[in-house]
């Protein structure tokens, strides 16, 4: 659902999306996050005195924390190469143990390769890096955590899983950690891969300690069907947390059986929310959204916006629920009122265009879909749903690839790169089988097909690593 994908992509919910810490190189949690924020907020004067602290206990882990620092606070890797360079002396070359050196060299390996994937972006060094150092110590978890992420980025799902099925087998038998980061991202991705039983007999083990857990098995028992359950563990996790707006969403799903109970949710609901505010009434949206109750969905929208008309998140809400249930000029509406208000906002302008599209207005939408592409080049959507336009208008075979092609080039992003790839290869194929299919029952050749020059651009794509 377009809800789903534009949730996730504003909200860093997308499709998934993994969540790393910067390491696991210190000997205590606490240390672990308190470097962790310093480094994020930039506060690097403090991540500095942190490491100072850690060198009293390992000088292996004070070095390395250096070198992650280091790779933060420069434009360039020549500091944090210098920290290698002192690394691989001190705890590899220098030590006769064969097995502490492996250890070591791993770790080192390991971090150098996050570096180079999170500072430098460089996905390709990062994964011979990272292969590297599990080939000095096959059961490092966090290397297999990590090369998981760029099997992820690389669309290759399958892979990505089964890294992360090892490294948590791995993990419950060394006592690791960070065991509830890792089965968050294991889960997330047997969620993604449509793994639900799986994913439950894992959560079902860790959801009561931690929220986020707690949360997604609930998710995950509404998509089992087994609502009397997601009921109370939903409602366990609103009474922590009732601001979060999925949870409501979730909580309607588990009534979508048993429409009569619905006053009784309602109840509860106020229960938990004294204040009777926009959010409250946004939160209701989401509720009627799950039980799949439009009318009421929408006027409570509606409500919300006619209290508060300046917060983005709520239009976005709204406009993306009323396309999915098929409300196209209720979704105008809202659309129109965002962009009047944010007319140089990628997600105003794109919003609009989607709306403009799923009523047919082409022309319109193709207009807001160039000027999406103009305010931010370096997103996937966009250039997809225009591509698409030009098929279903024009049968205009070689401007929707040209379209495609110019969002591969313009996106940074390796796990976009690759589902443009995969779409120019399809609409490749799509074309050879139009053309056979319009020749064998017109005997004539289609009026718009892939020029020779964007065929040539196309197969340096898609031969490209």
């Amino acid at each position: 659902m377009l809800k789903n994908k534009v949730n996730l992509f504003y909200f860093w919910g997308f499709i998934f999306y993994f969540i790393f810490s910067i390491l696991v190189i210190l000997g205590k949690e606490s240390k672990i996050d308190l470097f962790n924020r310093y480094v994020q907020n930039k506060d690097y004067v403090k991540a500095q005195e942190v490491i100072n602290d850690i060198k009293k206990t390992s000088e292996l882990d004070a070095l390395i924390a250096q070198m992650i620092l280091y790779a933060y606070k420069d434009n360039n890797l020549d500091n944090s190469k210098k920290v290698l360079k002192i690394l691989k002396q001190r705890f590899v070359d220098n030590l006769s143990n064969q097995n502490q050196k492996n250890l070591n060299f791993s770790k080192i390996l390991y971090n150098w390769a996050y570096i180079l994937y999170n500072v430098k972006k460089d996905i390709y060094q990062s994964e011979i890096n990272v292969n590297e150092a599990l080939k000095y110590n096959s059961n490092n978890i966090d290397a297999i955590i990590l090369l998981a992420k760029i099997n992820y980025d690389k669309n290759n799902l399958d892979n990505s899983e089964n890294l992360l099925a090892n490294a948590y087998e791995l993990a419950l038998a060394k006592n690791y950690l960070d065991i509830v980061n890792l089965v968050s991202i294991y889960t997330d991705i047997l969620l993604e891969n449509k793994r639900y039983a799986k994913a439950k007999n894992i959560l079902e083990n860790y959801y009561q300690r931690d929220n986020k857990l707690l949360l997604k098995y609930a998710k995950v028992l509404t998509y089992l069907d087994e609502l009397v359950q997601a009921n109370e563990i939903i409602k366990q996790y609103l009474k922590k947390d009732n601001n979060n707006l999925e949870a409501y969403y979730i909580l309607g799903l588990t009534y979508k059986r048993s429409y009569i109970k619905v006053p009784q949710a309602l109840e509860f609901i106020d229960s938990i929310n004294p204040t009777k505010d926009d959010r409250y009434y946004i939160k209701l949206a989401q509720f009627y959204e799950g039980i799949n109750n439009v009318d009421m969905a929408t006027n409570y929208y509606d409500k919300a916006l006619s209290i508060n008309k300046e917060n983005k998140k709520y239009y976005i809400l709204a406009i993306t629920y009323a396309i999915d249930a098929g409300k196209a000029n209720r979704a105008i509406n809202w659309a129109y009122e965002l962009y009047s208000k944010y007319p140089t906002d990628f997600y105003s302008v794109y919003l609009l265009a989607v709306c403009y599209d799923e009523a047919k207005l082409f022309d319109k939408a193709k207009e807001f879909y160039y000027k999406a592409m103009d305010i931010n080049p370096g997103t996937y959507e966009p250039y997809v749903r225009l591509s698409r336009i030009f098929l279903e208008e024009e049968t205009d075979f070689d401007n929707s690839s040209k379209i495609l092609i110019q969002g591969y080039y313009n996106v940074q992003d390796l796990y976009y790169k690759n589902r443009f790839k995969k779409s120019i290869k399809d609409l490749l194929d799509l074309e050879k089988e139009f053309k056979k299919k319009y020749k064998e029952k017109t005997g004539l050749d289609i009026s718009k097909p892939i020029k020779q020059d964007t065929l040539k651009q196309i197969e340096k794509i898609i031969y490209s690593n």
